[in-house]
């Protein structure tokens, strides 16, 4: 692993594969390099991974309304 928990990876073989304008719309990956990939993506995935127990912030706030009836009301002004 590298600083900030990221996991250092060898460069990936790639084939680009754009539109007809040239714009990039894809990337193709040999199969074995894509598990490779993914591999990498679930250690990373496991290593930030925290548990925390949410269970002591039980009560920490208090509301003088209904935390449902809250949400639904400033859902309301979004549209």
């Amino acid at each position: 692993m590298g600083h900030d928990g990221d996991i250092e990876m060898e460069p990936v073989g790639k084939r680009v594969i754009t539109d007809k304008a040239g714009h990039p719309v894809a990337v193709q990956v040999d199969y074995r390099e894509w598990l490779r990939i993914e591999r990498a993506l679930q250690l990373s995935s496991y290593a930030r991974q925290q548990t925390t127990d949410l269970a002591r912030f039980s009560g920490a706030l208090r509301f003088q309304e209904d935390p449902v009836a809250y949400q639904r009301r400033i859902r309301r002004e979004w549209t």
